[in-house]
């Protein structure tokens, strides 16, 4: 049984959207930082309607309320009620992935494979960014600060965005296993910021002297908010990674989950879905295979066996 926690849930019946995406565009507005009680009839209702999970962490403060958009989007053409539940972070949302109280989510690809490997977490589809369903981690530092790699970021204080994130903590984590260092040892202080875009600008406003972050994010502020990405310098690209997953919990209906799959496989050539999918930087949506995911399950594994984690 959910316990009484504080969550974000919201039923929003979808509403009607406006088209292209400009600073004039309006979508729906909805805070993941603060929360109301959930009841417990509203999780276990009998009621047709879809619960979709997102944790801060999914979305940046500069595109999150796009992604309410999607999620909306995708009850409009189940013509179904949907259930916005938003967590601090992937471990709960996790958690409410495998009791069956969230149906379906964005989550990281860190956390998915914890859910695939611990309970069956299903991968349905993940975005396509500038011709690859695949993201970097890049190390950014101050646009003022004379590093050049990572190796002068010794002794320094940097950031993770979350202790499970591959893109926030596994990558960094692994290349510095590598120097024969861990965290700990390396740096002076790090800290977790509980946030991608708050890492961008802790170093944008010279506040920690490194943080490791997604191309995605990085690529996303500095199109939509150039003058923060200008503040800071990426040193660093890592290899390629597979982006993180839209997932559905184990269990869920097949045929909802081939009509999820089908909607989002087709956002991109519908007009709403398209306008949508511009406005948070994606250019579709493709399959996603738990296959795509070894090379960050191999990087955990090494961390785990190199005393890491």
């Amino acid at each position: 049984m959910l316990k009484r926690k504080t969550v974000l849930c919201c039923l929003f019946f979808v509403a009607f959207y406006l088209t292209g995406c400009s600073d004039a565009d309006k979508p729906l507005n909805v805070n993941l930082s603060k929360s109301a009680p959930l009841k417990r009839e509203e999780m276990f209702s009998t009621r047709r309607s879809l619960r979709v999970g997102i944790a801060k962490m999914a979305a940046i403060k500069q595109n999150r309320d796009y992604y309410i958009d999607l999620i909306n989007y995708i009850g409009k053409k189940l013509n179904t009620e949907v259930i916005i539940i938003g967590k601090e972070n992937y471990n709960e949302l996790n958690s409410l992935l495998k009791g069956g109280e969230v149906d379906a989510a964005f989550i990281g690809s860190g956390p998915y494979i914890d859910g695939h490997d611990a309970f069956g977490l299903e991968p349905l589809v993940m975005p396509q960014v500038a011709g690859q369903a695949a993201y970097q981690v890049y190390i950014i530092v101050p646009a003022n600060s004379p590093a050049k790699d990572l190796k002068d970021l010794r002794g320094k204080v940097f950031g993770f965005s979350e202790p499970e994130s591959n893109m926030g903590k596994f990558v960094l984590e692994y290349l510095l296993a590598g120097m024969k260092e861990r965290p700990e040892t390396f740096f002076t202080k790090y800290v977790y910021t509980h946030g991608q875009e708050v890492s961008v600008k802790a170093v944008a406003d010279n506040k920690i002297d490194g943080a490791s972050v997604s191309s995605y994010v990085w690529e996303y502020i500095n199109k939509k908010d150039p003058g923060l990405a200008s503040r800071t310098r990426v040193i660093w690209k890592s290899e390629s990674y597979a982006s993180p997953p839209f997932v559905v919990r184990p269990g869920l209906f097949p045929e909802l989950k081939n009509k999820l799959e089908s909607i989002l496989l087709g956002a991109d050539i519908d007009p709403e879905g398209s306008r949508i999918l511009r406005c948070l930087i994606i250019e579709k949506f493709v399959p996603a295979r738990d296959e795509a995911f070894d090379k960050i399950r191999a990087i955990k594994a090494g961390l785990i066996n190199s005393g890491g984690e």
